[in-house]
């Protein structure tokens, strides 16, 4: 999809970005100083100053119309456009004012010094960006320096959740024994978010057959990848196999995985969208999403070529 440039931070570019221009596209000055030859200051030092005549200014943001000889300098600011004839800039605090026609030079300055020359930054026709990068607030911003005002990035997969048991109660409510609010659908969507994708809560859904049969329905005619929240193991009043094979063309592909939080994991695709059977308890699901779920919607939002870094930290068992 396309979104407006002020949107993209946190997206996933969709393509290459290639520069149409350089940058910078004009020779400019980095530092308020004069624009200059630097051949006119070899030599020069505090005890021996080269003399150069001032023979005008640089207005910012136009192109100046004076060139710049042997001898001769301009008045510029930062960001300001170098002369025609000019290829270095001499700090201003380097040079002093003897009229307002003639400055005293104190430093040599090479030809390059204190300047941008065109393309430095960036070539035309180079690569900017590449389909896949994660765009940051300094890739916006360069993005603006090219004037692309939309910008081509991966739709965000929509996942939903799907909270399970007779015992789970939202959280504005008072738990009674052997009740619990419903810590999961609040972690595992904000592990969503921090995955790259949009998340929906459908609710909580007691241990009925047709209840949660009817909100998985629901959710896949809205959803890219759902998560069910409790119900996957093999406990008599655990549903979420039965319901999933009950689906029209699903297919249950994993029900048990070798990992410990998290055996009963279920993995099911129905019709073109996946479905999780997540464990209950929170920390195990956490862990499955973290281990398995999560490549998936990497993949779905585009990131698949991007690799998380693991960290190892030395204990004592």
């Amino acid at each position: 999809e396309e979104i407006p440039l002020l949107e993209t931070v946190g997206r996933i570019l969709a393509e290459d970005i290639v520069a149409d221009v350089d940058l910078p596209d004009f020779p400019r000055a980095i530092v308020d100083g004069y624009a200059l030859q630097g051949a006119s200051t070899f030599g020069a030092s505090e005890g021996n100053p080269a003399y150069l005549t001032v023979t005008g200014s640089v207005a910012m943001g136009e192109s100046p119309e004076v060139t710049i000889g042997p001898g001769e300098a301009v008045r510029i600011a930062t960001g300001g456009m170098l002369p025609q004839g000019a290829n270095s800039v001499v700090m201003v605090e380097h040079t002093e004012a003897i009229d307002e026609a003639t400055i005293e030079v104190y430093r040599s300055i090479a030809p390059g010094q204190n300047m941008i020359a065109i393309g430095e930054d960036i070539k035309k026709k180079s690569r900017v960006l590449k389909q896949g990068h994660p765009i940051r607030p300094q890739d916006a911003g360069l993005l603006a320096a090219f004037g692309k005002q939309k910008v081509a990035v991966f739709r965000r997969p929509v996942i939903g959740i799907i909270s399970t048991g007779d015992e789970i109660i939202p959280i504005n409510e008072t738990p009674n024994l052997g009740q619990i609010r419903d810590i999961n659908t609040y972690t595992l969507m904000g592990l969503i978010h921090e995955a790259g994708a949009q998340a929906v809560s459908f609710g909580i859904v007691s241990d009925d057959f047709e209840i949660l049969f009817e909100k998985c329905k629901l959710a896949l005619d809205q959803c890219d990848m759902i998560l069910i929240s409790g119900g996957s193991s093999v406990g008599a009043r655990d549903f979420t196999v039965d319901v999933l094979s009950a689906l029209p063309d699903s297919k249950i592909l994993v029900h048990g995985i070798s990992i410990s939080p998290g055996k009963p994991t279920i993995l099911a695709k129905i019709q073109n969208k996946v479905f999780w059977g997540m464990p209950g308890h929170v920390v195990s699901s956490m862990i499955v999403f973290s281990r398995v779920v999560k490549p998936f919607v990497k993949h779905f939002s585009g990131q698949a070529g991007m690799q998380e870094k693991e960290h190892r930290l030395n204990a004592r068992l």
